[in-house]
């Protein structure tokens, strides 16, 4: 059973056993620091509809440059934000100084200083082995907010099936959840953009 909320740094640096995918930090590094996503300041809708009002711990996996982390701080919340691009991070600190972060590979796994938490992010990020170990991380009562591309040649995204998910595959790697919302299908992100996604929210079981 993870702690419930180990001492993290303001920012913290971590490596795992395997090395850290230096091709996917420089590709990510990149893009940041020529002002990928710049104008993406807005939070998922998502996020943003069914983030528990009361705040609480959160966890924003695959962060990027924190806009749903800096959503969820400014409303309550203490955020620990997950990227592999530093420079996603500097970003995110940069638009809250609340936000702590922490450099991790996600292809290795979690990093084991994480605690339990009362919301756990993960936004058009794919990788579903990671469902488990996140919902083993879920406080009781927490609440896990999840989107990922789906296989779609259409909307924005990268396609191939490395980067978009099957249809019922998200649901599937939640089931252990109380659903409170599943949705496959179009939506229009609020820059006007339409995009192919599978969603699920659900909460974790109370003993």
């Amino acid at each position: 059973m993870p702690s419930l909320h180990p001492p993290i740094s303001r920012c913290t640096a971590l490596r795992s056993n395997a090395l850290m995918s230096r091709e996917d930090q420089n590709r990510w590094d990149e893009r940041f620091a020529a002002g990928a996503y710049g104008e993406r300041t807005h939070p998922s809708v998502l996020v943003e509809s069914w983030a528990p009002s009361k705040g609480g711990h959160a966890l924003d996996v695959a962060a990027g440059a924190g806009r749903n982390s800096d959503f969820l701080a400014r409303h309550g919340f203490e955020v620990l934000a997950l990227d592999v691009s530093v420079v996603g991070l500097e970003r995110a600190r940069e638009s809250n100084h609340e936000i702590r972060t922490v450099h991790w590979d996600l292809d290795d796994g979690l990093p084991e200083v994480l605690g339990l938490y009362d919301l756990i992010v993960v936004v058009r990020y794919l990788n579903l082995r990671l469902m488990p170990d996140l919902i083993e991380h879920l406080a009781p009562g927490g609440r896990l907010i999840a989107e990922v591309l789906l296989r779609s040649e259409e909307g924005v995204g990268p396609r191939g099936g490395r980067f978009r998910a099957a249809p019922g595959e998200l649901s599937a790697a939640c089931s252990s959840l109380r659903c409170l919302h599943a949705y496959e299908g179009s939506v229009i992100d609020p820059d006007g953009r339409t995009a192919y996604v599978a969603q699920f929210v659900g909460d974790s079981k109370v003993p």
